[in-house]
């Protein structure tokens, strides 16, 4: 973010605006995740949810932030700024310790079943490849939303103010701090609960996307952007205890990195086509129907993925049994927490 501050060239923005915080906080969110998993038992559920925050914090506070500084020092100053302040994350990996409770073999062993996935994968490879299909298309559809909300909000309401489409914009990373929280602890309630709720924040996150065009007023689109943050920051909080709970916390880095990777190839897509619809259609309204349409096939896919359940839940309790006798500490979550 520093250097796009400085470039002058197209190209080279796409590299250093795009490509480059994008590998990075790729790597940020999997080790992350893949740490938290290692240091947390049956609190696992919870200490995602509180990690996750961080992230609604940020989309709460960052739209303001960012357009009071763009008005102050521009796009360049404003990209020395947030690079200022992402360079400061790093004081924040140091804090992450590796897991000191395995031996040297069974580390090795770790990372082996990390590389080569055992048998359940492939007895249930149908099934992941439907999942990892959920989470392309739900990717196509997951910036939609942010994106053209203030253009949609200057279309319905053109006295709409720059500091109200920045509080929309807001509104939707207020949401999502609560839904990442509530989402969380809702998850511990039984083993089913974190595929329901995965499945349940992921449909109501394209309900959300289709109400967009019938807001006319700011309170209901300020209504539906709060919705649909709860909605999102319940989805994005859930999906590592989805994978954790249906493929066991051994495998997270290995399971979790695909599912990441399709999700990736969606985000990368879905601009893209999102603005040759508007072209085509010369109307952003559109655009959410696109996106509420990318999440119902996102559930549609999901919905098979039940029937894996009763089969995942009895391998991971023998797996937690193994590791009772053998003293081993970091337990996979199962059984609702």
């Amino acid at each position: 973010m520093v250097l796009s501050a400085m470039v002058t060239n197209l190209y080279l923005l796409y590299l250093c605006l795009g490509v480059m915080p994008g590998i990075g906080a790729a790597l940020c969110q999997l080790a992350a995740i893949v740490c938290i998993s290692h240091h947390f038992g049956k609190g696992l559920p919870l200490a995602l949810c509180f990690m996750a925050t961080g992230g609604a914090i940020g989309m709460l506070t960052f739209p303001l932030v960012w357009s009071l500084v763009l008005d102050n020092f521009g796009w360049r100053g404003a990209l020395l700024m947030i690079g200022a302040i992402s360079l400061n994350s790093v004081w924040c990996s140091l804090l992450l310790q590796p897991d000191h409770s395995k031996g040297k073999k069974d580390v090795l062993a770790s990372r082996k079943s990390c590389c080569f996935p055992d048998r359940a994968m492939f007895k249930q490879r149908p099934l992941f490849i439907l999942f990892l299909l959920s989470a392309m298309f739900s990717g196509v559809s997951l910036f939609i939303y942010g994106s053209y909300i203030p253009e949609q909000a200057v279309a319905a309401l053109p006295d709409v103010t720059s500091t109200e489409i920045a509080l929309l914009v807001s509104a939707i990373g207020g949401g999502s701090f609560f839904g990442r929280i509530l989402f969380g602890s809702l998850s511990m309630t039984s083993p089913r609960a974190p595929l329901i709720l995965f499945t349940t924040a992921l449909g109501l996150c394209g309900v959300s996307d289709i109400f967009v065009p019938i807001c006319r007023s700011y309170v209901s689109l300020m209504f539906n952007s709060t919705l649909h943050g709860l909605f999102l920051g319940g989805w994005t909080t859930i999906i590592s205890l989805v994978t954790v709970t249906l493929y066991g916390a051994e495998k997270l880095s290995f399971f979790l990195g695909l599912i990441f990777l399709f999700q990736g190839l969606g985000c990368v897509a879905g601009p893209p086509l999102a603005n040759m619809l508007v072209q085509m259609t010369m109307n952003t309204e559109m655009l959410f129907y696109f996106a509420g349409c990318g999440f119902f096939l996102g559930v549609l896919l999901m919905l098979p993925l039940f029937t894996v359940k009763a089969y995942a839940r009895n391998s991971m309790t023998k797996d937690i049994k193994e590791r009772e006798t053998t003293g081993q500490t970091n337990l996979a979550y199962v059984e609702g927490g």
